[in-house]
């Protein structure tokens, strides 16, 4: 489980771009039933690992998400999600994030209020004083959050024993040309990349992520906007226009000032149903500088493949 949460946290940010995410005040969308997404399934590919994972939506009768795979939503009096619930197979509870809006209608932080420890695994209890793992930032009125700091959850063999922990703060800082994300920029760990914690990591590497955005919606819009964050992952930003190009770049160390090469970019390729909507979204990104911290690693193939 935890490789998968860090496998999904790299998905998103190395295409922020496919999943990025903008917050907004109470938006309203009249949604049809041929707009809502019924199943989503992602594919990654990354050196010789990878996974699939389909996900199933469900909606209640006011078209709020209630349901995202295994995930539970809930809501409070205000129509905002008030917990996420994390149910297995047999219908125990995993894990539960409460989530704390400001006066703007704004995602202002995310505690985890509960997290399951299996007897065979030792250490603290990591929710024992329901600790924020994420918080949000915004500059002045706008919607779009300026700064996130988060923590995950790392799950990792010592002394002979499994151990799960919180990890230290991890920071991404995002930058907008109207509504749209055209930089962000990640410091924190280096094991964000490759979703494996104990594969030997840098403490303070720094990542930049640059877009381009085509003239569509982005396909996990409306969605967003009824939700109020990106359900795949909280640290993603969803655009109002799907990108079409992106580049990223990572250093060993934070504080380097460049340009990007946009002639090194990948390209996105999209599919499109006759209604117009994406059926398809994938890529095949280059992250120029992560090979010389994963000499195997610097390849990413990501697909999302929508059902609505």
């Amino acid at each position: 489980m935890n490789r998968l949460k860090f496998t999904h946290t790299i998905i998103c940010l190395t295409s922020i771009l496919l999943i990025l995410s903008s917050c907004k005040k109470d938006p309203i969308n009249q949604e049809t039933t041929s707009d809502k997404i019924s199943k989503l399934e992602i594919v990654k590919l990354q050196a010789s690992s990878g996974f699939s994972n389909t996900i199933d939506l469900k909606y209640d009768e006011q078209n709020r998400l209630i349901e995202f795979g295994l995930d539970k939503f809930s809501y409070n009096t205000q129509g905002k999600v008030e917990k996420r619930s994390l149910f297995d197979a047999d219908n125990k509870l995993i894990s539960e994030y409460g989530y704390r809006w400001d006066t703007e209608g704004r995602l202002a932080e995310i505690r985890l209020n509960y997290y399951h420890s299996d007897e065979n695994i030792s250490g603290i209890n990591i929710a024992e004083n329901k600790p924020i793992i994420a918080k949000f930032e915004y500059q002045n009125n706008q919607h779009n959050p300026s700064k996130l700091i988060w923590r995950t959850i790392n799950m990792g063999y010592s002394g002979g024993s499994i151990k799960t922990t919180l990890s230290a703060e991890k920071t991404m800082r995002y930058f907008y040309e109207s509504e749209n994300l055209s930089h962000a920029i990640y410091s924190g760990s280096s094991d964000i990349l490759t979703g494996n914690p104990s594969a030997g990591t840098y403490a303070n590497i720094e990542a930049h992520f640059f877009f381009k955005p085509g003239d569509k919606p982005h396909f996990l819009k409306k969605l967003y906007d009824k939700l109020g964050f990106n359900p795949i992952d909280f640290s993603d930003i969803i655009p109002s226009k799907q990108p079409i190009q992106n580049i990223i770049y990572v250093f060993k160390y934070q504080g380097t000032l460049f340009e990007p090469d946009w002639e090194k970019a990948s390209n996105y390729e999209i599919a499109y149903d006759k209604l117009d909507r994406p059926t398809l979204v994938s890529i095949n990104q280059n992250i120029i500088g992560l090979s010389s911290i994963y000499p195997d690693v610097n390849k990413l193939s990501l697909v999302y493949k929508i059902t609505y």
